[in-house]
């Protein structure tokens, strides 16, 4: 879930998107630590993941735009089982652009 990538059609939906043109929005975030936590369960399941797996121990890339970035530090914190405010961030690899 983002905002809308070209333009706000008013103040008011612009309002409705703090962080921007084609920004994440707080469900867009939500969405993606979900879809980390049903990746770690997956994984822990599959004994593909330790249960306390270092965030040097997994190798994320991603793409250098901003809401790209924000969905992989969102999933990749919580696939290492992580509080989506902590400062140990996983190291994100980004593709040359």
């Amino acid at each position: 879930d983002r905002a809308p990538i070209h333009k706000f059609t008013s103040a008011h939906s612009a309002a409705l998107f703090p962080r921007g043109l084609g920004e994440l929005t707080n469900d867009g975030l939500r969405h993606a630590s979900q879809q980390g936590l049903a990746f770690r369960q997956h994984y822990l399941e599959q004994r593909l993941l330790k249960e306390r797996t270092k965030p040097s121990e997994v190798h994320i890339r991603s793409s250098p735009i901003k809401r790209v970035l924000m969905s992989a530090t969102s999933f990749s914190l919580s696939f290492l089982g992580k509080p989506l405010n902590t400062t140990n961030l996983p190291l994100i690899y980004t593709t040359a652009s």
